[in-house]
C-alpha cells in the first residue's frame, strides 16, 4: 500500500493495487525538497527499452530518478525496493501505471504534480518527469504547435516537432527515423497519434510514443531514441526487419498496411486523407503513392559536376505518367496528401545479389520541383499541391573498405512555416535550417504533397 502526499482526487488511481491511506505525510516540506534534489536529469533516459536491470523482465517497471536504471516493482524485497535501501536512491517513477506517479521508497509514498508540499519549482520538475514518461495532449494544445520550447536538462531552445532521433545501427534499420518523422508531420495522422490512449504494447502504441515525444514541449534532451519501436519490430516482424530489405519506400507501404490492419479508426483516417484512385486498363484501383520511374542512364561517377547529371521535372513526369490518356493511366481521385516515390535503385538486382554496388550504381538523376505542384483535373480545372516533406538519400563511402559498396544514410526535409517557406532538415540527431531553393540538388526519394 502506498500513501499519497497529495490531497487531490484519488479517483484516477487503480482501486485494488493501491489502497488510499491518509493524505498526511511523514515527510516535511524540507525533507521532500531534499529528496527532489536527488533527481539527476542527465541520467534519465525514458526512450530506452524498459527492462529490469536485475531480472530482465519488462513487467511492472520503475525507473530510478537518481541513477536512471530500471527495476521491477516497488514492494518489499522487489529489485526497486532493495535498490532504494542499498544505494539510498529513494525516488522512482512508475513506467507502467497511469498516471505515472513518482514513488518514494522504501516509504511507499506517492508524489504527483499537484502535491501541495512541493514548491512551484519542484512541482514543475515532477510534472516534466511524468510528462516525459507518458506525454499527454488535448485538441486545444496541439492546435498551437509548433512552439518555442526549452529542454529540461540544459535549457536549450528548440521547436517541438523538429527534434532529432538517434541513429540505430540495429540490423541496419537506419531508415526508420525518417519514416516516423514523415508520419509525425502529416497533421491528421500526427493528431491521431498524439491523442491516442490505447495500449502501448502494440505497433500503433510504439509509433504513438515516439510521435508524442517528437512533439513534446517538455523534452529532457534534444534527441529521442527509437529503441522501443525498433525492438518491437525486430521481435514481432523478424521476416521483414531481419531480412535484406533496406528500402524506405517498401517499409512505408508496409507500415501503412499494418496500421490499416491493426486499427480500424486509423485505417479510415488513412483512406480518407492519403488514398487516391487511379484508372488503368479500364479499371479503377486505389493507390497509396505515385511511383516515378527515372529514365535509365549510363553509370555515374561520383564527384561529377552537377551540370553533367541528367535532370527531369517532377510535375512533367507526373502529368506524363498519370494524367495522360495515351498511356492508359489517369488519376480519378486526388488524395489530400499525395505520396510520390522516386526510384533510384534496381531492387530486383539487389534482392538477387547480382549487383554488389547497388548504392554506388544508383540513379543520380536530379529531380526538379517547385514548392507547388499544379495538376490538371480535366480540360478546365486544375488542382494544386504544396510540398511538406522530402526524404532524401545521402550516400556515404565506406572509409574502412573502399572495395565495398556505399552505405545509405537517410535525411528528411520538413516544411516548418508555409508562410515564408521555411524548411528544416533532420539528419538523425542533427537538426538544421534548409534552403528550399537548394533542395532539388539532393537525391529526393519520398515526397509528401498536401492539397491546397
Amino acid at each position: 500500500m502506498t500513501r499519497r502526499l497529495s490531497i487531490s482526487d484519488d479517483s484516477d488511481m487503480p482501486d485494488q493495487k493501491r489502497q488510499k491511506a491518509s493524505s498526511e505525510s511523514e515527510l516535511s516540506p524540507e525533507d521532500l525538497h531534499q529528496l527532489i534534489r536527488t533527481i539527476n536529469n542527465k541520467k534519465l533516459d525514458f526512450d530506452s527499452d524498459r527492462i529490469c536491470s536485475v531480472t530482465l523482465t519488462k513487467l511492472n517497471i520503475y525507473g530510478c530518478l537518481t541513477c536512471g536504471k530500471f527495476f521491477k516493482g516497488y514492494k518489499e524485497r522487489s529489485p526497486a525496493f532493495l535498490h532504494s535501501i542499498s544505494e539510498n536512491h529513494r525516488l522512482f517513477i512508475s513506467l507502467k501505471n497511469h498516471p505515472n506517479n513518482i514513488i518514494v521508497l522504501p516509504d511507499e509514498l506517492e508524489i504527483n504534480g499537484t502535491t501541495p508540499l512541493l514548491s512551484r519549482q519542484d512541482q514543475k520538475l515532477v510534472h516534466d518527469i511524468i510528462f516525459a514518461t507518458n506525454p499527454t495532449y488535448d485538441k486545444t494544445l496541439i492546435q498551437s504547435f509548433p512552439q518555442k520550447c526549452h529542454d529540461c536538462t540544459q535549457d536549450q531552445l528548440y521547436y517541438n516537432g523538429y527534434v532529432g532521433l538517434n541513429k540505430s545501427i540495429s540490423n541496419g534499420i537506419t531508415y526508420i527515423n525518417v519514416l516516423v518523422q514523415l508520419l509525425a508531420h502529416i497533421i491528421p495522422i500526427r493528431d491521431y497519434f498524439l491523442l491516442y490512449n490505447g495500449s502501448t504494447d502494440t505497433l500503433i502504441g510504439k509509433i504513438s510514443i515516439i510521435i508524442k515525444k517528437i512533439w513534446s514541449p517538455h523534452l529532457f534532451k534534444l534527441n529521442i531514441a527509437p529503441d522501443e519501436l525498433i525492438s518491437h519490430l525486430l521481435i514481432n516482424f523478424p521476416k521483414i526487419f531481419n531480412g535484406s530489405i533496406r528500402d524506405p519506400q517498401f517499409l512505408l507501404n508496409w507500415l501503412i498496411n499494418q496500421m490499416c490492419q491493426l486499427d480500424p479508426l486509423l485505417k479510415k483516417l488513412l483512406n480518407k486523407t492519403c488514398r487516391g484512385k487511379l484508372k488503368t486498363q479500364g479499371k479503377t484501383v486505389p493507390f497509396w503513392n505515385l511511383t516515378i520511374i527515372l529514365p535509365t542512364v549510363s553509370m555515374f561517377k561520383d564527384g561529377k559536376n552537377i551540370d553533367e547529371l541528367p535532370q527531369v521535372n517532377l510535375q512533367n513526369m507526373i502529368v506524363e505518367n498519370f494524367l495522360n490518356k495515351s498511356n492508359g493511366k489517369i488519376i480519378e481521385q486526388f488524395p489530400r496528401y499525395l505520396f510520390v516515390y522516386i526510384t533510384r535503385f534496381d531492387t530486383k538486382l539487389a534482392q538477387e545479389s547480382r549487383d554488389e554496388f547497388v548504392v554506388k550504381n544508383r540513379n543520380q538523376t536530379i529531380v526538379n520541383f517547385s514548392e507547388s505542384l499544379t495538376l490538371p483535373v480535366d480540360s478546365k480545372n486544375k488542382i494544386t499541391y504544396k510540398i511538406i516533406s522530402n526524404i532524401v538519400h545521402d550516400p556515404q563511402k565506406n572509409l574502412l573498405d573502399i572495395e565495398k559498396d556505399y552505405k545509405s544514410n537517410w535525411k528528411i526535409q520538413l516544411l516548418k512555416d508555409s508562410k515564408v517557406n521555411d524548411w528544416m532538415e533532420i539528419d538523425n540527431i542533427k537538426v538544421s535550417p534548409k534552403n528550399f531553393n537548394l533542395m532539388f540538388l539532393d537525391e529526393s526519394y519520398i515526397q509528401v504533397w498536401e492539397r491546397q
